[in-house]
């Protein structure tokens, strides 16, 4: 089956709490335009009534005797200053738990970054766009957390939602791309995963393509393409060290050092050095690697023996 952006994933794959399941996206306008078309509805007749009313008492005619179009016009004001409001309080919650959760992330602490971001996607579906970013970075706790089949229910989730399929949001939707593409490499589907890393592909940013280099490297070299690969990490570094946090960026070169390992000969004067020097990025990674190891049994030996699986030793 060919993949396109819009492509649905089986539906009962979905995670089945609600609060990890966006509503599909609408244009601010089109919801704002909605609730002022309700709001004319309802007021109008009422001024009408009202109005009416206002003649037996005097008291009440300064305001029921003024133009319908200055009240209604007052109240559709204030309910845009509300929303408004709500909107700007809404983008700084989301602000301040995103910041939090990734601060979490760098230091380790996966458990605290789900509590975090569970919290507000129980609290604030109604902002469609902050929720359905909160279960994204949800889903890549998951993953982290080497539990890739609830990662990939939420996933999934957003993606059936096809909530970033706006062209103003194509960084979300190759993140989004990226992680569905992880979560089958980990489930040992690499012709799925790859279909999924063409589609992110198409939607990335070209100043942000290194974000895919992972998810290159690891269907790369278990399809046996260590040259290519590892000549193209090695230039793309320094555009993977701006938009990679520690973690994948641990995990790129840990990739690498797995194919720098498989493609030099021992005999090679450089082999070894190439190899420890990878290693010793993947070592700043604050999270265990492991999840990349799930159903590649070449992959956590290799980790074992240089000491990093979690709770290990190298040899």
């Amino acid at each position: 089956m060919e993949l396109t952006e819009s492509s649905d994933l089986p539906s009962h794959l979905l995670a089945p709490e609600a609060y990890y399941q966006p509503r599909p996206w609408r244009p601010l306008w089109f919801l704002i335009l909605g609730r002022f078309v309700l709001i004319l509805l309802i007021l109008t007749p009422a001024y009408v009534i009202l109005n009416r009313i206002a003649l037996y008492f005097p008291w009440m005619l300064p305001v029921f005797t003024q133009p319908v179009w200055m009240i209604v016009g007052g109240v559709l004001a204030l309910y845009s200053l509300q929303v408004l409001y709500r909107w700007r309080r809404a983008s700084r919650r989301w602000s301040h738990v995103e910041a939090r959760a990734r601060e979490c992330l760098k230091s380790g602490a996966l458990a605290e970054a789900g509590r975090e971001l569970d919290e507000f996607c129980r609290t604030a579906r109604q902002w469609r766009l902050y929720h359905a970013q909160a279960i994204l970075l949800r889903a890549e706790v998951y993953l982290r957390e080497n539990r890739s089949d609830r990662a990939f229910g939420l996933l999934a989730s957003v993606q059936n939602s096809h909530f970033f399929e706006s062209g103003a949001r194509r960084r979300r939707k190759a993140e989004l791309q990226n992680l569905i593409a992880f979560c089958f490499v980990v489930q040992n589907d690499l012709d799925a995963a790859e279909q999924w890393l063409g589609l992110a592909h198409v939607s990335i940013h070209p100043k942000d393509a290194a974000l895919l280099l992972p998810l290159q490297m690891a269907i790369a070299v278990r399809r046996g393409r260590h040259a290519v690969v590892l000549r193209d990490a090695e230039a793309e570094w320094p555009q993977a060290e701006a938009v990679l946090d520690s973690h994948m960026l641990g995990a790129l070169a840990l990739l690498c050092a797995m194919a720098s390992h498989r493609l030099n000969e021992p005999s090679d004067a450089g082999w070894e050095a190439s190899v420890a020097r990878w290693l010793q990025v993947a070592r700043s990674s604050a999270t265990p690697l492991d999840w990349l190891a799930t159903g590649w049994p070449d992959l956590r030996e290799f980790m074992r023996v240089h000491g990093l699986t979690a709770g290990s030793s190298a040899d």
